[in-house]
């Protein structure tokens, strides 16, 4: 039998959230584990790794490669790389002046500006709880507006 969590923490003297975040770095892409264990990151930053994405490590093994190391600020633009990606995703669809505006539109607005489709495939995917509702009606309100129910 193993040791529980309370056992390893007494024998190691860390604190259950440090003990918890160390043993997430079993998550971690083998090169990253790798490179953490040759000294090519701090602790800190291979904690941040073991969160992400396994897309997302591996996407890390390039400044890692390219520098020898990996710091927080590869770990930022990789997460920015991705949030970039969706924005230039709402820009494809026509977003662009509605995302640029300042105040912000309502969210009738923005619902409203968009296709047949992409409001159809919205419904389908918006999770089925309570706090959505609000949101699955303006999507029915602006497909009924649409003519299409």
């Amino acid at each position: 039998r193993g040791a529980n969590e309370k056992e390893i923490c007494a024998a190691t003297g860390m604190n259950l959230p440090r003990l918890r975040r160390r043993a997430k770095l079993g998550l971690l892409n083998p090169v990253l584990f790798q490179a953490f264990s040759n000294g090519q990151m701090s602790v800190a930053v291979a904690e941040a790794c073991a969160g992400l994405p396994h897309e997302q490590q591996q996407q890390l093994l390039v400044p890692l490669h390219q520098s020898g190391t990996l710091k927080h600020g590869d770990i930022q633009a990789v997460k920015h790389a991705r949030r970039d990606a969706g924005l230039n995703a709402l820009l494809d669809l026509g977003l662009g002046p509605m995302l640029t505006a300042t105040p912000y539109p309502p969210l009738p607005d923005i619902l409203g500006s968009l296709s047949h489709t992409t409001l159809l495939s919205m419904r389908t995917e918006l999770p089925n709880i309570a706090a959505f509702e609000p949101v699955r009606r303006l999507i029915e309100k602006c497909l009924v507006t649409h003519n299409m129910p």
